[in-house]
């Protein structure tokens, strides 16, 4: 089955559908590549949660208490509440400590490398479907995860610069907007977030093309995008949106189930850790890497119908 682009969301959600249920076997394949590399991360995880014990999440907690407990002291001195902006200020210093333990933590640097390292992975399945999409499966060929190309590794340049550097900044602004209230900051922030969206959107393009190493430019993707983002954007969801509640029912059934059985028995934070670990086996090797090829797929139809029907330099 060679695949057809549609426009309508309708008919491209029938589309995307069938193209992997015809395909099924080149997911479990491509699931099958990164396998060994998520079952090492997977290890690692529970490696540095046995290690950490709950450490960082018990001196946390402590901090936190202690520095109520400050405030209680200093108004009972007082005979009197804290002002406002007494209470911002102890506010502030207190999430600054608090973020700042957590970026000492070398647990906590190792855990962010491995989920980069899990994306990674996943980017090498977006990259791999992209082309099985667009090329066919005749010219189809998934992309090494140890022997990036150039072209892959402008993939995954951008890739992380929209997911990651930007979300970043986004975060650091909204949160310099919530602890100095300042209005002006919230609506840059609303602002920044809307841009940044907006962008991403422009050049979501730029994935498939760089997927198949076809030459494109930014100014090509803004021209070529006109016209799809609620096509994108709906057909993503309604593609996805069956995988999504079983995701969902999955999360809340054994997650509830596990949080009762800790609790039941005390058995700690690091149990609890190491028990939510396991408990995302499924996620990591079914869940997440279907929800990937559904919106790769999505993507790559409204690219191809892009090519097929508009006329762009």
């Amino acid at each position: 089955m060679e695949f057809t682009p549609t426009l309508k969301v309708k008919d491209t959600v029938s589309n995307v559908r069938d193209f992997i249920a015809e395909y099924q076997y080149e997911f479990w394949n491509l699931v099958g590549s990164i396998a060994p590399y998520l079952i090492i991360c997977l290890i690692a995880t529970l490696a540095l949660t046995y290690v950490e014990g709950g450490n960082l999440e018990q001196e946390i907690t402590a901090f936190s208490e202690e520095s109520r407990q400050n405030i209680k002291d200093l108004e009972a001195s007082r005979g009197a509440d804290l002002s406002k902006e007494e209470k911002k200020e102890h506010a502030q210093t207190v999430i600054s400590n608090i973020i700042k333990m957590s970026l000492s933590s070398p647990i906590v640097w190792g855990q962010l490398l491995i989920q980069l390292f899990i994306g990674y992975l996943y980017a090498t399945m977006a990259i791999s479907w992209h082309r099985l999409v667009l090329l066919g499966s005749r010219q189809y060929e998934p992309m090494q995860v140890l022997n990036p190309q150039r072209h892959e590794i402008e993939f995954m340049a951008m890739l992380i610069l929209m997911n990651v550097i930007f979300p970043l900044i986004g975060w650091y602004l909204g949160f310099q907007a919530g602890l100095k209230a300042s209005m002006a900051l919230v609506i840059f922030s609303l602002v920044a977030f809307t841009g940044m969206i907006y962008i991403f959107y422009k050049i979501c393009f730029f994935f498939p093309a760089k997927a198949v190493n076809a030459n494109i430019s930014f100014k090509k993707s803004f021209r070529l995008t006109t016209g799809y983002f609620w096509k994108i954007f709906f057909g993503c969801i309604r593609a996805s949106l069956k995988t999504i509640l079983f995701l969902l029912l999955y999360s809340f059934v054994v997650g509830f189930i596990s949080t009762a059985v800790i609790a039941a028995y005390d058995l700690g934070s690091t149990t609890q850790h190491i028990t939510e670990t396991l408990i995302n086996i499924p996620v990591m090797f079914y869940f997440q890497p279907l929800l990937t090829i559904i919106g790769v797929t999505v993507l790559s139809n409204y690219y191809q119908h892009a090519l097929q029907n508009k006329s762009v330099p």
